[in-house]
Parts: C-alpha cells; structure tokens; sequence
C-alpha cells in the first residue's frame, strides 16, 4: 500500500511540474510555427529577397541567387542602410534561399530557446525549469502578451532571435568565471556577433555592462575583454553609416512620444504596476529590489531613456528590448516575491487568458491576410501583362494592409513572371473578391 500511495505521488509530481512546463514551451514553439507558416511574406520580406547595391538606400538590385550575392549585398547595405548585419544576413539567406517552410520550424524552435534564455536569467533553484512550471508558464504566458509585430523574417530574426542570442551570451557571461582561456575568446567572439545583432536591448546592455566592470574593480581581466567584445559589437550598429543616415531623418516630440510608448508597452506596464503592489502592500523596499536586480533595471532604464532621446515612434518595434528586459524582471521578481499559491494561481490565469485572446487575435489576422495574398498572387499568375489586380481584405473592400506592400507585391511577380502589374484596392461595387 506505501509503495502504491508512493507511486502515484511521483507520478503526481512528474504530471504537475515537468510535464505541464514541456507542454507550455511546446505551445509556445507551435504557435510561432503556424503562424511563421501562415504569414504572407510581403514588404521588407520580398525586398531582402533582392540585392542592396552600392549608393542606394533600398534593396533595389538583382535577386539574390547564392551566398556570395548576400555577402555582396550586406557590405553595401551597410553602409547604406543600416547596421544590424548579423540579423540581415539571416535574412538574406533565409527569404530568397531556404523558404517559409524552413523559416517556419526554425522560428518555431527560437521561441521555445526565447523562453529557455529567458529563464535562464533568473536564479532557479532545485533543478531549473522542468520542476517551475508556473515560472514556466509565466515566462511562455508574457513572451505571447508581448513582440506583437510580423511572424516574417525580418521582423522575427531581427528581434526574437537576436534577443535570445543575447540572453544566451548573458548566461555565459555571469558565469565566465569558471571557464578556460581558449574559451573566454570563443565566448568574446560570440558576444562581438550577439552586441552586433539588435540595438533596441544591445545599448542596454552595453551600458549595463560598462557599469558593471566599473562597480567590480576586482572582476577578472576576462570580463572586461568580454564586455568590450559585445560593446564593439553595438558600436559597429550605431556608427553604420546608413543607420546614422536614417537617425538624421527622423524627429519626434516628447508627447508624441510618451503616447506612443504607453500604447505599445505592455510587460513594461505590467513591471511598473507589479513593483507598485510589492512596495506598497507587500512592503519591500525599492532597495531591495534594485539590488537584487541591478544589472537588468539599469539596462531597462538606460534604455528607457535612450528611447525617448531619440524619439518613440509607430508601430514601436524600438520598445521590444524594453519589453524583453520587463519580462526578464518579473520572472525576477515572481520567483523571489511571487506570493501564495492563490496569488500565483489567479497571476497566471490572467496572465495566461490575455495571452491566449492575443494569440486567437493573431491567427485570425493572419489567416484573413493570407487569404487576401493567395488571392492577388493567383490573379496576378493568370492576368495579362500591363493589368490590374484588386485587393479585398475583409470586412472592408481596402488594399491590404498598406502601398509599400502592394508596391514589393508587384515587384515580387515581375521577377517571377516578367509581368508588370499593377495592385489597388477593390472599388466599393467590386463583386469578385474572394472572401
């Protein structure tokens, strides 16, 4: 009788921790899958399919047919367009050569690695993730609330896989301590590619980590070379000709910009609210939570600043480091102050619900602009050179979701099909569309 009682209480155990935090990052890595898989590739997606050519601020040269045309491609893309090489030499290699199938697993796998990085900045105890599925879940539950952007390549590699790169370095660097010469250069050498991928989370982390070697004189001399590799890294984004072109370009103003911040940010919001309610009725002191957190609030607030420095802007894809150092925060803080079990219980069911109406919103969304894609490219297959081709995206007659799309969609068949097209939204009368 003990050993069956013992037995159902391991099998208990096995169903309630490992198990249901396998299930979650399951969820998670196939839900970036389908809709990585249901995505049209439009905009940005079609151009990296062509060559970036010298002088030129767009990607307006041949196909990209191998990868000597990419590595041709990104010197002058370079210096044209702007710095982030690492993401859009993925890209370039991914859109034009492997395909959306392709893409689709591997952006499936990245999200279940996200999470995994993810947690690896908080200090798990007692076996690591497979035994805190609500940490777990929190982690896979905040990483759908928040990067609400295309499930294409350049807007997932530039992002999503660049974080994780850089939260993996991150876990390697705190614990560079026990590592072997030959091995601080390999981990310098992949902090040098993780500084150069995304500089919406880099500077940073860059800062955070300039104040951490600071603070610790009595740091080995390897951190130091290790941290220098990954500012470099940044650096070589930031002093890009072509990024320091666009900065030029562009000005917002502070209003503008505080708008546009408190609409996109979310895990952000949820940090700010959620410290409130430690210090306030829980009484922890906002000491105690800077020092437990120091090198991830000051990457946030070093961040925070930099943003409304050089001004916030739609659809605010800048704020994602943000949002990513905010995540990695509250998983900080819930595994330290989370509270009782109702507390976490109700948490993660709000957490979790919010999440799930996002992704229900998502798949809808991108099923109804798949259709509408599927729809142009076969009329566009079967018209005569020189035609035009209706676009109707539900519920209203409109070109989806905008002319820069409509413009690469036209040069997509032309370098297809040679055919020159043209595609405009569906006048009000028009019958034919495709529903």
């Amino acid at each position: 009788m003990e050993k069956t009682f013992s037995g159902m209480c391991g099998l208990k155990n096995l169903v309630s921790s490992r198990n249901v935090a396998v299930a979650l990052l399951v969820l998670t890595g196939l839900r970036a899958l389908l809709l990585s898989g249901m995505a049209p590739w439009v905009g940005d997606d079609i151009e990296y399919r062509f060559m970036a050519e010298d002088g030129s601020s767009d990607l307006s040269g041949p196909a990209v047919t191998g990868l000597r045309d990419v590595a041709v491609s990104q010197w002058y893309h370079y210096f044209n367009i702007n710095g982030r090489t690492v993401a859009h030499t993925l890209v370039q290699i991914i859109n034009p050569l492997m395909g959306q199938t392709f893409f689709a697993v591997a952006n499936g796998l990245m999200y279940v690695l996200f999470v995994l990085t993810l947690l690896r900045q908080v200090d798990l105890e007692g076996g690591g993730w497979r035994k805190r599925p609500g940490l777990t879940a929190l982690a896979c539950g905040l990483t759908l609330l928040t990067f609400n952007t295309s499930f294409t390549p350049t807007c997932q590699v530039g992002y999503v896989w660049m974080f994780t790169l850089v939260f993996w370095w991150l876990s390697c660097y705190f614990r560079a301590d026990s590592l072997s010469y030959g091995r601080l250069w390999l981990l310098a050498l992949a902090g040098l590619v993780a500084g150069w991928g995304q500089e919406a989370l880099n500077i940073g982390v860059c800062g955070a980590l300039l104040l951490h070697v600071m603070r610790r004189r009595s740091l080995p001399s390897g951190f130091r070379w290790l941290a220098a590799a990954f500012c470099l890294g940044t650096l070589l984004i930031c002093l890009s000709p072509g990024a320091l072109a666009r900065a030029g370009r562009t000005s917002v103003g502070l209003p503008e910009s505080a708008a546009v911040f408190l609409r996109f940010s979310r895990a952000f919001l949820l940090l700010v609210v959620y410290v409130v309610w430690l210090t306030l009725c829980r009484r922890v002191a906002w000491r105690e939570l800077y020092l437990r957190n120091r090198f991830y609030v000051e990457a946030l607030l070093i961040l925070v600043g930099f943003n409304f420095l050089i001004g916030i802007s739609a659809p605010a894809r800048q704020l994602f480091g943000i949002e990513a150092l905010s995540i990695v925060l509250l998983l900080r803080l819930w595994n330290c102050r989370g509270g009782g079990f109702c507390e976490r219980t109700v948490t993660l069911a709000l957490v979790l619900a919010a999440a799930g109406m996002v992704a229900v919103s998502q798949f809808r969304l991108t099923a109804r602009t798949r259709i509408c894609y599927d729809n142009i490219i076969r009329e566009s297959r079967t018209a005569e050179d020189g035609s035009v081709v209706y676009s109707c995206f539900e519920p209203d007659n409109r070109l989806w979701p905008g002319e820069h799309f409509a413009r690469t969609i036209e040069r997509l068949i032309e370098n297809e099909t040679g055919k020159t097209l043209t595609v405009l939204p569906a006048p009000e009368e028009e019958t034919g569309c495709q529903r």
